[in-house]
């Protein structure tokens, strides 16, 4: 299990500079453009459609990091008002149904990359295979399904760990609402 962890720890740490550096690059081509524009009367051509494909690959490969890191926007007044035993269960099957889901939603995800792969779809400032840009859904829907089914994993290890949550009625802060 330590060899898991060692890898998924560079998994994510891969995952952070992939999402790093493309900002990066981009603030930089930003600024160099508004100089140019401003000094020489001249701009990158390039620029708006590459920034529209970098907010399209942040958006997925976020998704897929906020899995991980359990930052996804949720209701939690039902796990709450359950107590944190059958909350778990929920918990469990709240994870195992979005890895499904994502299953599902990659899968779509892989035919449309392989229709424009099929069409020989180009970007028109670029020039560039349009799959190449939208190859990041179905890729982060993996990831996802990956990162959901681990989530479960955890789950239910911390259910059948005897003696490891107290009971639904023992619950000191049943009933307060989660900050």
């Amino acid at each position: 299990m330590a060899k898991l962890d060692k890898f998924i720890k560079a998994f994510e740490l891969a995952e952070k500079v992939l999402l790093s550096a493309p900002f990066i690059f981009l603030s930089f081509a930003i600024v160099t453009d508004v100089v140019l524009r401003k000094t020489l009367a001249t701009s990158f051509s390039w620029l708006e459609e590459f920034s529209r494909y970098i907010f399209i690959f942040a958006t997925f490969m976020g998704a897929s990091i906020a899995v991980s890191s359990d930052r996804h926007p949720k209701m939690t007044a039902l796990q709450n008002a359950l107590g944190p035993r059958r909350a778990l269960y929920m918990k469990l099957a709240a994870n195992l149904f979005c890895s499904g889901l994502m299953i599902y939603v990659g899968n779509f995800a892989f035919l449309q990359v392989g229709n424009l792969i099929r069409m020989q779809t180009i970007t028109s400032a670029m020039n560039i295979p349009l799959y190449t840009v939208y190859l990041i859904i179905p890729v982060s829907m993996c990831g996802m399904v990956v990162r959901f089914f681990l989530l479960a994993v955890k789950d239910l290890r911390a259910i059948l760990k005897p003696g490891g949550l107290p009971a639904d009625g023992d619950d000191p802060g049943r009933g307060r609402i989660a900050s």
